[in-house]
């Protein structure tokens, strides 16, 4: 099951993020996906090469990167879908959204009506 996707800016600041498992207050969402961000960018500054995906005791997540944005996928260590078949998602996903965040606002941030456009 995927239990939550984030869409991240360049600079690490969530631009859209949905836990489909529990509420997570915007404080823990920033802290997320700055933290993705600077991992991101750790790694690539240190020559290792950016991170597609990796696992925590107890979930797997997913990366995508373009030079602007980068979608993250969470799923359950337990998931019934196969590494392929997220993979495949966040590919989807990443190349709909190249569409879309085009119309960005100066801020970097997605407005409502592309939010629900999205879902």
């Amino acid at each position: 099951m995927i239990k939550a996707i984030y869409l991240i800016s360049s600079g690490g600041i969530p631009l859209y993020s949905k836990n489909l498992t529990e509420s997570k207050d915007i404080t823990e969402v920033t802290l997320f996906t700055g933290g993705i961000s600077a991992l991101q960018q750790f790694l690539l500054e240190t020559d290792v090469g950016v991170a597609k995906s990796f696992k925590t005791k107890t979930n797997e997540l997913f990366i995508e990167s373009t030079p602007d944005y980068a979608v993250v996928l969470i799923t359950g260590l337990d998931d019934t879908y196969s590494t392929k078949e997220v993979i495949d998602l966040i590919a989807s996903i990443t190349q709909k959204l190249s569409f879309t965040l085009s119309g960005m606002d100066d801020f970097g941030q997605i407005t409502y009506q592309q939010e629900e456009e999205e879902e």
